[in-house]
């Protein structure tokens, strides 16, 4: 298939740079740093590494996607790509593979390092199934934020306007979304701050960001405070359902912008 090239293509590009070697240096120290502070306390190595992956998978992960299909587009590499025998669709559908290969290596790495400093430091209560738990969410995060960063790409006509986008998709999902029900109530009220309960929509909006998602995942897998309610929004069923439409909707959005846009 010729999605399989463009994918091949964008796990091998990395590598024939510095930039590899940048990212899985920076996720080998920080997840090693995880795992050495890990070792030292009793609540285990995993939910440590839950958040170190929370923190820094979004950032990697925006970083080597913004311009996977816009910067080819800007430079009119892509142009003679499209030449050969590859469609749009190849284009896109490959370049969300192979940057998630990439990115879940990265995580790979991170944890493998993780584990081998814990080890070393001689770190107790090492618990396998939480670790691997931990391991396979982060992947999965992983793959979500790609399918986001390489949806904006490919919508996107110059690297400036992907680097907008990506940049806000990231203070959107990390520090904007839960301000936006009160924002909606505030407009709603007539520009004037709601009292009452908060209602049940906008309780449900604060579930449906990946950041918040991803958390209530590695909760049910490493352990930690039970949600103040238990309607179906808040269970991991929901979580994984929004993880894997956030890692889905972007790019076939991004793609139909592509497919319809002029190079």
């Amino acid at each position: 298939m010729s999605w399989r090239v463009v994918a091949e293509r964008d796990v091998r590009d990395p590598f024939r740079s510095l930039s590899a070697l940048v990212l899985f240096g920076l996720f080998g120290l920080l997840f090693a740093a995880a795992g050495y502070l890990g070792s030292s306390g009793g609540g285990g190595v995993a939910p440590l590494l839950a958040s170190v992956a929370s923190a820094i998978v979004p950032l990697a992960g925006y970083g080597i996607c913004y311009g996977v299909v816009a910067g080819k587009r800007q430079d009119g590499s892509l142009r003679v790509f499209l030449s050969l025998p590859h469609s749009r669709r190849d284009v896109v559908l490959g370049s969300a593979i192979g940057r998630a290969v990439v990115l879940a290596l990265a995580v790979t790495v991170g944890f493998l390092l993780a584990l081998l400093v814990f080890v070393a430091a001689g770190g107790s209560g090492f618990d396998p199934s939480a670790f691997l738990g931990t391991w396979a969410l982060a992947c999965l995060f992983a793959v979500t934020v790609v399918g986001v960063g390489v949806g904006i790409s490919a919508a996107a006509r110059t690297t400036g306007r992907a680097v907008a986008g990506v940049a806000f998709a990231y203070v959107l999902f990390v520090a904007a979304w839960n301000w936006i029900p009160s924002l909606v109530r505030y407009v709603a009220a007539g520009f004037r701050f709601p009292t009452g309960p908060t209602p049940t929509w906008a309780t449900a909006f604060t579930y449906c960001n990946p950041e918040r998602a991803y958390s209530v995942l590695t909760t049910a897998v490493v352990g930690g405070p039970s949600p103040p309610t238990t309607a179906a929004y808040t269970t991991p069923g929901f979580a994984l359902a929004v993880l894997v439409a956030w890692a889905v909707a972007p790019l076939a959005l991004g793609y139909l912008a592509f497919e319809r846009g002029d190079l």
